[in-house]
């Protein structure tokens, strides 16, 4: 039970630590005058100035695939100090449950990676 205190309690801080770190574009140095005397005049405005809701978009994309990697991976240690600390007896009850857990490591790296993908076209696409 003290172990998934902790367990909890990490994941909670490397989140928090996570959210903290995402970054967003400032605006601060956009002249907004000159901005509008160009679209007023006619000219194209500037599209450098990114969408908010695609920059809140990516910043939760990129949190949910960090956060599952690393339950994917905290995960797998902790099978694998449970197997190095087991008994030779229960190791292979481990090895038969052991299985389930690595295939769900597994799904989760490539759910991760295919959601990589994803926002690589989807950034790409607009560019």
């Amino acid at each position: 039970m003290k172990l998934f205190k902790k367990v909890i309690i990490s994941l909670c801080i490397i989140t928090m630590i996570l959210c903290i770190v995402v970054s967003y574009k400032v605006n601060a140095d956009i002249d907004y005058a000159a901005k509008v005397k160009s679209i007023k005049s006619g000219a194209k405005a500037d599209t450098t100035v990114a969408n908010p809701i695609k920059n809140i978009g990516q910043a939760v994309v990129t949190i949910i695939r960090v956060v599952a990697v690393g339950v994917a991976v905290l995960m797998l240690i902790v099978l694998a100090m449970k197997y190095m600390s087991a008994a030779p007896s229960e190791r292979a009850s481990i090895k038969k449950s052991s299985i389930m857990y690595v295939i769900g490591a597994i799904v989760v790296f490539a759910a991760a990676g295919i959601l990589g993908i994803i926002q690589n076209f989807a950034n790409n696409l607009n560019n």
